[in-house]
């Protein structure tokens, strides 16, 4: 979690458009802020795009939220708002370099699975019957993923649920929640 408006100049940002020093990079970073809220920045890591686009580059997702005219006005007169950003690194994606998936182990490194029922209805001779199995997977260990689709077994956060909690804790020092 940093500071806002300017986050790049104070450190607090991860790799990327937000800290790359550059005559490009700034004005894509201007425009960024002149036009956004940033709501989020996440570090991901440099498997995420290695294997589909065979990009080899440390990246980070920046969520963000479009600013109304309001909000841009806002700021002329009063200069930029101090807001907390969401900041966090996910280690997995799922997949290793070579795309060979990835999944989670428990403190002794056997492979966690989760269980689901699936009931069919089946018609034997004209007399229906409902057939339930137990089905089990193994669980992609992708940081990114849904609180419900996130074991505990892996012992990180999942990063949904802590910028979740972070919205919970902040959402209250938002500038677009200010009501002005």
């Amino acid at each position: 979690m940093g500071a806002a408006r300017r986050p790049y100049q104070h450190g607090h940002a991860p790799n990327g458009i937000l800290s790359n020093p550059g005559a490009d990079d700034e004005a894509l970073r201007e425009y960024i802020l002149d036009e956004c809220w940033i709501t989020a920045s996440v570090d991901l890591p440099v498997e995420s795009f290695l294997v589909g686009a065979g990009v080899n580059v440390l990246t980070s997702a920046l969520v963000l939220r479009k600013k109304t005219e309001q909000e841009k006005c806002q700021e002329r007169m009063h200069g930029p708002a101090d807001y907390p950003v969401f900041m966090a690194v996910a280690e997995k994606v799922g997949h290793d370099r070579r795309g060979k998936p990835l999944y989670v182990r428990d403190g002794h490194g056997n492979l966690v699975a989760s269980g689901h029922e699936e009931t069919d209805l089946t018609t034997v001779r004209g007399v229906a019957n409902l057939r339930t199995m137990r089905r089990r997977a193994f669980i992609l260990d992708d940081d990114l993923r849904s609180a419900r689709q996130f074991p505990q077994e892996n012992g990180r956060p999942s990063i949904i649920t802590a910028y979740d909690a972070f919205v919970a804790r902040h959402g209250h020092e938002f500038p677009w929640n200010s009501g002005d």
